[in-house]
């Protein structure tokens, strides 16, 4: 395998970590919202993945043991922008100390 060869299979492995990332945040955030609407008293199930189609008595009450957190549908284009703006927050939040700092 040559460097550029080797480059390519680099680059590609990033793009692939950098979406897991984006997509992992996301489950996070959504995560979060259910645990603070379910301590507010509030159903998690609008955030349950067969929401629409669930015809269970406790639906909109206290949730159910086939509760799935909804998987958020993203082009990867969106996915692209995410990750060049956490890029350019992270470069801004970055400081650089040298050898004699």
């Amino acid at each position: 395998m040559n460097a550029r060869q080797a480059l390519k299979i680099t680059a590609q492995k990033l793009e692939n970590a950098e979406r897991i990332m984006f997509l992992n945040k996301t489950d996070i955030q959504a995560y979060n919202a259910c645990i603070a609407d379910m301590i507010a008293g509030k159903s998690p199930c609008p955030y349950c993945h067969d929401y629409e189609e669930c015809k269970l008595k406790a639906k909109d009450k206290k949730g159910c043991s086939e509760w799935m957190l909804k998987i958020p549908k993203f082009t990867s284009e969106e996915v692209k922008q995410e990750v060049e703006n956490a890029d350019e927050k992270l470069s801004e939040g970055l400081h650089v100390v040298g050898s004699e700092g």
